[in-house]
């Protein structure tokens, strides 16, 4: 039994961690004195900080390498949760430009994906 721990851990805990940090911290003192910069700066946690340590954690990982854009959808949807209504301006405007973005991402993943497997079964 291995009690140590596996990258596979590491890749979904800290980011949960972080996740779970920046859920508390709309609750403090400090951001009741600078909302704006707080909330600026969760925000770019979630949608850069996460997906980047969750990107650098699951190189070396069986996990696909495009579940990055889940992560960054995550995050967005959790920003609407966290943030207060006053201070969701940036990422209203976030969302009109990352959204599409990661949908094509997306898109583009699953043609590439079948295009290479087309071609795969082609050559059998």
């Amino acid at each position: 039994m291995n009690k140590g721990v596996t990258l596979q851990t590491l890749q979904f805990g800290v980011p949960l961690v972080i996740l779970l940090f920046l859920a508390l911290l709309p609750s403090t003192i400090a951001f009741q004195r600078a909302p704006s910069e707080i909330s600026l700066g969760i925000l770019l946690d979630l949608l850069i900080s996460i997906p980047l340590v969750y990107s650098v954690l699951g190189r070396k990982t069986t996990i696909p390498s495009f579940t990055v854009l889940y992560v960054l959808l995550i995050g967005i949807v959790a920003a609407g949760f966290i943030l207060p209504a006053d201070q969701q301006y940036v990422l209203s405007r976030a969302k009109v430009m990352l959204i599409p973005m990661v949908e094509m991402g997306i898109l583009s993943v699953l043609v590439y994906k079948i295009i290479s497997l087309k071609k795969s079964f082609k050559h059998t």
